[in-house]
């Protein structure tokens, strides 16, 4: 993967907080004590041109602990319902998907503003839907 920063963030400020949640998975990621072991968002964040520093650092931890309980959660979901629809909504960069490596049975759609959705296309690729 190529970690040069050539990916310009030009969103709007409602939509550039997706960075916030990135930011704090990515920086878990590099904790000794990691709890999401989010190495994707790591990658992400690293091919990224923007300014990072001035994103807030108020409850990162929290959000990672969040993050971590909703996966929790999906997973059981998951096992219990093999063949289901999961709608990421809001999704901005989150990479769930990747820690939670869904079985092909799921149907799974990440839904976010047609902007940030451009952008999340620069870093996962685009599966069609089958069925």
């Amino acid at each position: 993967m190529d970690f040069t920063k050539n990916h310009k963030i030009n969103l709007t400020k409602e939509m550039e907080t997706l960075l916030i949640s990135l930011k704090a998975k990515a920086k878990d990621s590099f904790s000794k004590h990691s709890n999401l072991h989010d190495k994707k968002a790591a990658d992400i964040l690293q091919m990224i041109d923007y300014d990072f520093e001035k994103l807030s650092h108020f409850g990162n931890e929290m959000m990672v602990i969040r993050a971590k309980q909703l996966d929790t959660w999906l997973q059981e979901f998951i096992k219990k319902q093999p063949d289901a629809i999961v709608l990421n909504l809001g999704c901005g960069l989150d990479t769930r998907i990747v820690r939670i490596n869904p079985p092909s049975t799921i149907q799974w759609f990440d839904v976010d503003f047609p902007e940030v959705i451009d952008l999340r296309k620069s870093f996962f690729p685009i599966k069609k839907a089958t069925r």
